[in-house]
């Protein structure tokens, strides 16, 4: 039984990197023909995508009344699209090459997007109306984003022609079906890895970072493919935007339809805080340098071997 649900895991994989390779590809015509920039395009469209396995979890969560497993699985998700959907997209790349310019403004919006959470969660909860309130400023961050493209090159068309309205179309339904299969898979993926870690019987929390691991699979395939074809400003874009989608979309909608107490504070403040200082060091590297080395991506990843280790040990300590 465990070798069958390994095998479908490792199909569930192959059909995560395929589909990966579609949503590049379709999102690179799609982005010439709305004058749109790789960073906007991957941050809105492929952000969205990858955080559905999020969206449902948190929504599943919500209606069976358990939505604290929602917000440990946007606080592992966070921590690791910041360093490990990141960092194994530099390591391929060698050199993460940053298209869009980086401001003073950008990371002040961004530091003050990543510690609104905190915030609302110090009374030890979130309620409704934080949920509604994360939910506006996800509306208008996205504002502020398209208020950005006056100034950010377009998606690279290579001396080609702007698409036609039926080529548009055409790529919009890949896009649509490959980010369905993306779903699907990263779900095989999900619920298996929780059936394998409770046949070992390990603690309920860090079968949360491995769901956590799971649902940030598409993200890092994404950012594999985005780099292999040539597309490296999607990979930043798409890591970005999958961590605001997670702490105001998905923790917003879950607010909504049910309101969070939080049991360990200290480790949800932990992840949220990591996470604020990890996006805003890169921004600022991307700001001066203007790319990220390869250096840097052992660096991520090394960040997030050891969160999972602590969370893995405070877990068992706790047990």
């Amino acid at each position: 039984m465990i070798i069958l649900d390994l095998g479908i895991i490792f199909i569930a994989l192959l059909a995560l990197f395929y589909s990966g390779g579609i949503m590049v590809r379709s999102l690179t015509l799609i982005g010439r023909f709305l004058q749109m920039s790789e960073y906007a395009l991957s941050f809105v469209l492929v952000a969205f995508a990858t955080s559905l396995p999020e969206f449902f979890i948190g929504l599943s969560s919500a209606i069976n009344n358990t939505p604290t497993l929602s917000v440990g699985n946007v606080i592992g998700a966070n921590v690791l699209n910041a360093t490990m959907v990141l960092g194994v997209a530099v390591i391929f790349a060698g050199k993460l090459d940053f298209a869009r310019v980086i401001k003073k403004e950008d990371i002040q919006v961004t530091l003050g997007f990543l510690l609104l959470p905190v915030l609302l969660f110090l009374d030890g909860s979130l309620g409704r109306y934080d949920g509604f309130l994360l939910l506006f400023f996800f509306g208008g961050y996205l504002v502020y984003l398209f208020n950005q493209e006056r100034e950010t090159p377009v998606v690279d068309g290579g001396g080609q022609e702007k698409p036609t309205l039926s080529e548009f179309m055409k790529n919009l339904g890949k896009f649509a079906a490959a980010a369905l299969v993306l779903l699907i898979s990263s779900h095989i993926v999900v619920s298996k890895s929780v059936l394998l870690s409770q046949v070992f019987s390990l603690p309920l929390f860090f079968i949360g970072i491995i769901v956590a691991i799971g649902t940030t699979l598409p993200e890092t395939i994404f950012g594999i493919k985005s780099v292999f074809l040539g597309h490296k400003s999607m990979a930043f874009g798409n890591a970005l935007g999958s961590i605001i989608v997670n702490l105001s979309l998905v923790l917003g909608m879950v607010a909504v339809i049910r309101p969070v107490e939080i049991v360990e504070p200290s480790r949800v403040f932990f992840g949220l805080l990591l996470t604020a200082f990890l996006v805003v060091l890169i921004q600022l590297i991307c700001m001066v340098k203007g790319y990220i080395a390869r250096s840097f991506g052992f660096f991520l990843l090394l960040i997030a071997l050891v969160f999972i280790i602590i969370e893995a040990f405070l877990s068992f300590s706790i047990k």
